[in-house]
């Protein structure tokens, strides 16, 4: 997908080959790719100033399995954080942040230690029309009663690990299924622990336990064709839905977010506006 001409793309893996699809298309599709899984730190760092890379790209950030320290040392001239982190690194051996306009506009880029690249239109690509393209085939679209969704109502979904539903969103979802009794709200067991503890403050707030139904966590095909069970998905306000929003737009079914100042906040609407369905993004929660 790129002009090898031009650019050669070599791709430092810190995890082992664990045999996926993904580590696979990874492997053969750049002109290198080299597991460093078992080295140091600083051997990587050696190892890549050694072959001179002109830009390296971080792709996890502060998340789990990362090595950051490998750009501490500095082995490229040029350093960037793209998708694997939803907001600034915060340091100084990080230069750019590959983004867009909705997520991080100019108005808040002095919440940002990184000059940011501006993508035309949303940052956070994603392969659906290859790798989910049977999703578009209605022949293969679940019934909702396998999932035990009934078919007179309006469902209402959010797909996100349960992490991300504060109580300020789940007040809001809790009166929307008040004042709309024909519908249902339907949720992830992401993880199994959390059930209850929603259950719980629904509870509190006056909610029925069959107005909020509990699906588990599916294979990635099945997640993703699902989701046309659902009419709405509603969004989580602190943190957004990233790649459940691909994946959940890409079975059709429309996103409602409110973006706030935060890049983790903002992602949805991006995608959102990229589709030229700026009415999804609303400004309030009331």
């Amino acid at each position: 997908m790129h002009d090898r001409s031009r650019f050669e793309v070599i791709c430092f893996s810190l995890s082992k080959n664990d045999e996926s699809e993904y580590f696979k298309k990874i492997s053969s599709e750049v002109e290198r790719f080299i597991d460093v899984s078992q080295m140091s730190s600083i051997d990587i760092a050696r190892l890549i100033n050694s072959m001179r890379v002109h830009v390296l790209f971080n792709l996890n950030g502060y998340t789990k399995g990362a090595r950051n320290e490998i750009f501490a040392f500095q082995p490229s001239p040029v350093q960037v954080s793209y998708m694997g982190f939803c907001g600034t690194m915060g340091a100084s051996f990080i230069q750019y942040l590959v983004t867009d306009p909705i997520v991080s506009p100019l108005a808040l880029e002095s919440l940002y230690t990184e000059k940011l690249v501006h993508m035309p239109h949303s940052y956070f690509v994603n392969d659906h029309k290859q790798s989910s393209l049977e999703v578009l085939d209605p022949s293969t679209w679940p019934s909702r009663a396998q999932y035990g969704i009934p078919e007179d109502k309006i469902v209402l979904c959010n797909f996100n690990q349960l992490y991300k539903i504060d109580p300020l969103i789940l007040d809001v979802w809790c009166r929307i299924l008040h004042k709309l009794p024909e519908t249902v709200l339907w949720l992830l067991r992401f993880p199994h622990a959390g059930e209850a503890g929603i259950r719980r403050e629904a509870r509190a707030r006056g909610i029925a336990d069959d107005r909020i139904i509990f699906t588990d966590v599916a294979n990635k095909s099945e997640h993703i064709r699902r989701g046309v069970c659902a009419d709405l998905f509603l969004d989580s306000y602190q943190c957004n839905a990233h790649t459940t929003g691909c994946d959940i737009l890409w079975s059709g079914t429309p996103i409602v977010t409110t973006p706030q100042e935060k890049m983790s906040c903002r992602v949805a609407a991006s995608l959102v506006n990229a589709l030229g369905c700026k009415e999804l993004i609303t400004d309030s929660l009331e």
